[in-house]
């Protein structure tokens, strides 16, 4: 599952939300990373990346493979 979200700290946030009336939820990497324990996904499966200008930032979380599923191509 990938989540994406804009970042608290981007310097755009003033003009999006000022000239296109445009006003989103910002959170810290640390905030993305809380929501997910709340929702009781295990810290090993969590991971927070960010798109290169850093103003997007991405909560992704991979569900471990339950053991003894064989998967074959």
């Amino acid at each position: 599952m990938v989540v994406g979200n804009f970042h608290k700290g981007h310097r755009g946030r003033a003009y999006i939300e000022w000239c296109g009336d445009w006003i989103l939820i910002h959170r810290s990497a640390e905030d993305l990373r809380a929501l997910a324990q709340r929702a009781g996904i295990p810290d090993l499966a969590i991971r927070i990346e960010y798109e290169p200008l850093g103003v997007g930032l991405f909560l992704c979380v991979e569900k471990p493979k339950p053991s003894g599923l064989r998967v074959s191509c």
